[in-house]
């Protein structure tokens, strides 16, 4: 059971540690970028790589941080090396003379002519603040040193404006210098979740559990290790002393540490429903002047805090308008739960049972009003999503049903002004199928399941081409009753519950 200190054991991430550790051993200089959203656990796959590393001795891990100057990191950067290295080395030099560019040349001449060097450098945008003309430096000493075949950059970040700016853009000043593709480090999917963190839990509770933080291991070792759900939900979300929030803040700030900016980016974050909201939705929500609103979302778009979505299904628009929605778990579940409750929350000494106002309990399970249903398809989708990019993860019952073990496929969902809006529209060129899936959670509050089976099966999807097939799906949270498999089977609609989100 992982625990909050520093020695608790590093756990999965297989994928990502096989490719870094490739990376790492291949013959000759190397440059890569390792991303992901904080807490994700980057510096801890960072950290495991190199210890894995049959040149593990040659292995430099630095972290950046937000609230330290050049100046202090300079310094700190020359204490690290000459501790990881044994040496007294950098720090014979005088403070005034210490500069990246003074760094990179000393290391040149002490070690790239007969050793391979690996720096592995994390949270790059804190090392490298606006103007500090580093990304520029470390380009020159990479393109200088990579002849050697001595040299190996992993430089790794939270911040995706960083990548964008400095490594992705077609003007960016670290643009093709990777000799290897970006390693994304990914949520845990809901098996792990359970596996790693809360064995004894049922599969429904590991679910709103995800659709609460999703698969990030800082939030996942920050909830209170109870037996009883309810409790242990409570005590992690809704007591004075809870990380939660104060979370949204640092998520944001990795972006964007202006004082007003980022008060209206909250204001328009906030405005987002489930269902998402298009500009002029959350100009009525907020009050913000439109041309205010298109900027804020061009920068949320940008560092990848919203996605905007057309209402097309995958194969043709239509004229209902774009939407704007929040792809992370987290930042929902802060909007539309926390916040809301963060006076009480903050007064609640005594932790008293807070959760009980939004979660619903029944003989049949949980239900979070104008939550939970929404959370449910997001859910579904962020692990198909998942699958795409990750060949280990299709390695649960639902993939196997939907016959999406080897081929590629398109996620996306569909909807039209006046009509019914259609969960997730599943859609693969190489078999010329078009998977059309409800998401029901189910729950007393939700009443009978009679309709569950025609309302997929009478959802209208003009956007099938000609030779293509149609398939209809309903994905419950609980196992159906006898008379809905029927039904079901009768009019051609799959049944899968939440049992085959997880692996065997």
């Amino acid at each position: 059971m992982p625990t909050n200190d520093q020695s608790r054991p590093f756990f999965g991430r297989q994928f990502e540690l096989s490719r870094l550790k490739i990376f790492l051993e291949k013959e000759g200089s190397g440059f890569i970028d390792v991303r992901g959203r904080r807490r994700i656990g980057k510096s801890e796959l960072l950290k495991k790589a190199a210890t894995l590393n049959k040149n593990s001795s040659s292995c430099f891990y630095f972290s950046g941080r937000e609230d330290e100057n050049t100046q202090a990191t300079l310094k700190r950067f020359v204490k690290t090396w000459d501790s990881t290295f044994g040496i007294k080395f950098l720090s014979e030099f005088k403070t005034t003379t210490i500069s990246w560019d003074f760094i990179f040349e000393k290391i040149t001449e002490r070690h790239l002519a007969n050793q391979t060097i690996v720096l592995l450098l994390d949270e790059i945008q804190w090392i490298s603040p606006q103007g500090s003309g580093f990304c520029g430096l470390i380009k020159d000493f990479w393109e200088n040193q990579h002849h050697t075949g001595n040299l190996k950059i992993v430089l790794s970040g939270s911040s995706n404006s960083f990548f964008r700016k400095y490594v992705d853009g077609d003007l960016a000043t670290l643009r093709g210098l990777k000799t290897s593709a970006s390693i994304w480090v990914m949520p845990f999917s809901p098996s792990e979740v359970q596996r790693y963190y809360f064995p004894k839990w049922s599969r429904e509770e590991i679910a709103l559990l995800y659709m609460f933080v999703g698969g990030v291991p800082y939030y996942l070792e920050n909830i209170l290790h109870d037996k009883n759900f309810l409790r242990s939900m409570n005590r992690s979300f809704c007591t004075p002393n809870s990380v939660f929030l104060e979370e949204i803040d640092a998520v944001l700030k990795v972006e964007t540490s202006r004082v007003a900016g980022l008060k209206n980016l909250k204001l328009v974050l906030g405005s987002l429903s489930q269902d998402g909201s298009t500009q002029a939705a959350i100009a009525v929500k907020t009050g913000l002047p439109a041309s205010q609103i298109s900027l804020i979302i061009e920068r949320a778009l940008y560092w990848r805090l919203v996605v905007e979505r057309y209402p097309d299904g995958p194969l043709k628009q239509n004229t209902a308008g774009v939407r704007y929605f929040m792809p992370d778990f987290y930042l929902n579940f802060y909007f539309q739960i926390i916040e809301p409750l963060s006076p009480r929350i903050r007064n609640n000494l005594n932790e008293g049972m807070l959760l009980t106002d939004v979660i619903v309990t029944s003989n049949n399970g949980y239900f979070v009003q104008n939550f939970s249903g929404r959370s449910f398809e997001m859910l579904v989708a962020q692990l198909l999503e998942l699958g795409k990019s990750n060949l280990s993860q299709r390695s649960t019952p639902m993939f196997s049903a939907f016959s999406l073990k080897q081929i590629s496929y398109e996620v996306s969902t569909y909807w039209m002004a006046g009509r019914t809006q259609i969960d997730i529209v599943l859609s693969s060129k190489e078999d010329r199928e078009v998977r059309i899936i409800e998401c029901k959670w189910l729950s007393s509050k939700l009443g009978s399941t009679t309709n569950y089976v025609m309302d997929v099966v009478r959802k209208n999807f003009p956007n099938i081409p000609k030779q293509w097939h149609r398939s209809n799906w309903l994905m419950l949270s609980r196992q159906p009753s006898s008379s809905l498999v029927k039904e079901a089977k009768e009019n051609g609609v799959t049944v899968l519950t939440i049992d085959d989100l997880f692996e065997l």
